[in-house]
């Protein structure tokens, strides 16, 4: 057996021995994250401080501007808010950070009511699509 024929079944034969390592990581790995929780299991912490309810600062998980932007505009409408803003820490990190000052009110009872307030807003926002889609589709087949 020549040099070259050598070495080309020394190859196969550790071809064969070695087994195929990304595909057990792969396995592992979608093995772990169909067992692994949460690490955040609630969507929204409130860090108000227990002497003052007037101000709170709310921490929204797997929310993002969509959100915080459209909520900010509702609560600073209300002539009862003193204050209201809202960041993204960072990119990377699936959080939304709104912090709340109200005149008197309990800051928790003015962002339940602002929250009910842009959902009733999403309903009529959503009504008026379907209504114009539907009206879009009825001329479309006149033409």
């Amino acid at each position: 057996m020549s040099d070259s024929e050598e070495f080309s079944q020394q190859q196969e034969n550790q071809e064969e021995e070695i087994p195929n390592i990304e595909e057990e990581e792969d396995d592992d790995i979608m093995q772990e994250e169909k067992t692994q929780k949460p690490l955040q299991e609630e969507k929204l912490v409130i860090d108000q401080n227990e002497k003052d309810k007037t101000s709170a600062t709310y921490i929204f998980y797997d929310e993002d501007h969509t959100l915080g932007n459209a909520l900010r505009y509702v609560l600073v409408k209300r002539k009862d808010v003193e204050f209201c803003g809202y960041t993204i820490p960072h990119p990377s990190e699936n959080r939304l950070n709104l912090r709340l000052q109200t005149s008197s009110k309990n800051s928790n009872e003015v962002l339940k009511e602002s929250l009910d307030s842009l959902a009733g807003l999403c309903d009529v926002l959503n009504d008026k699509f379907v209504d114009a889609l539907k009206k879009h589709k009825k001329n479309q087949r006149k033409h």
